[in-house]
């Protein structure tokens, strides 16, 4: 018992550290290796034959502002864009089992994506930015962006003060023809797990499409949003469902009456009684005189 007791014990060491062995010197090394001929300026496309497929991950972090008159939204939102590098590719056993490595935005190539809808100047996401390129041994990449993004669109005044809002955002990698990039989306709605709610707007649904599948490189985010100025409301997001020609919206609300909504309700019932009163009055007196 007192033999086998290190033994074992010397075992797992070894294989908690198999995991994690390499060191400072073997991720110089693969750095260098990696980057030696990369040309940045290229898109690392294996087969040009196709398009560089680019899936797009969208995080929604709270909606900062809706303007009915300037008829713009802003909100807060965090893009993760993942693709295949066919450059970058090694055996993790030849630099300590380093499975990726991390390097700067600014030494590999990375897709320019713009928001075509923008209010102000259309630029890439994350410029100016000291941003991290994450590159895995089988060639997955991975940059995420972070912003304040602010769109144009329309407003629809019809139920105001309690009026629903829908608003596009589109995206687009920018510079290069549609035959060379496409993006897609992870999935057809929007991560809302880091989502900071609105106190003027209740986000009803959301939806991530390809609406023009013939361009392969736009991608639309739309917002349904739901004003809701009195009261408790509780709202299910679900996300809307497309089959490429339409979009459907489903939603289930949950509407709470007070005691404060009802005081409201009368109070600006007796304001348009003593309007109304004010103005009959004002007619009887001028017909008065008159006569």
């Amino acid at each position: 018992m007192y033999i086998d007791t290190p033994v074992s014990f010397m075992f797992l060491l070894c294989i908690l550290s198999s995991g994690n062995s390499q060191t400072l010197s073997d991720m110089k090394q693969l750095y260098s290796d990696i980057l030696a001929n990369h040309q940045k300026s290229l898109i690392p496309n294996s087969d040009f034959s196709s398009p560089l497929e680019i899936t797009l991950q969208f995080h929604l972090m709270t909606i900062t502002q809706f303007r009915e008159v300037e008829e713009t939204l802003q909100i807060v939102a965090g893009i993760s864009a993942f693709w295949t590098d066919g450059e970058f590719s090694w055996t993790p056993s030849s630099y300590g089992n380093a499975e990726y490595v991390i390097v700067p935005q600014t030494t590999v190539w990375t897709p320019k994506l713009v928001l075509l809808n923008s209010v102000g100047t259309l630029q890439p996401l994350g410029l100016g930015n000291e941003l991290s390129v994450t590159i895995n041994y089988n060639g997955s990449t991975t940059v995420s962006f972070g912003e304040v993004l602010s769109s144009k669109c329309s407003t629809n005044i019809y139920k105001f003060p309690f009026d629903s809002q829908t608003c596009e955002l589109r995206f687009a990698a920018w510079g290069v023809y549609a035959r060379d990039i496409r993006l897609l989306a992870v999935s057809n709605s929007i991560d809302l797990s880091s989502f900071t709610p609105n106190s003027d707007w209740d986000l009803v649904s959301n939806i991530v499409t390809n609406p023009e599948e013939s361009t392969k490189m736009n991608i639309l985010l739309k917002f349904i949003g739901k004003k809701w100025q009195r009261g408790n409301r509780i709202t299910h997001v679900k996300p809307m469902c497309t089959d490429g020609e339409k979009d459907n919206m489903k939603s289930k609300t949950d509407i709470f009456i007070t005691w404060k909504d009802v005081c409201d309700g009368l109070d600006n019932i007796m304001m348009v009684m003593t309007y109304s009163a004010t103005v009959v009055l004002v007619c009887a007196y001028f017909i008065t005189i008159s006569v």
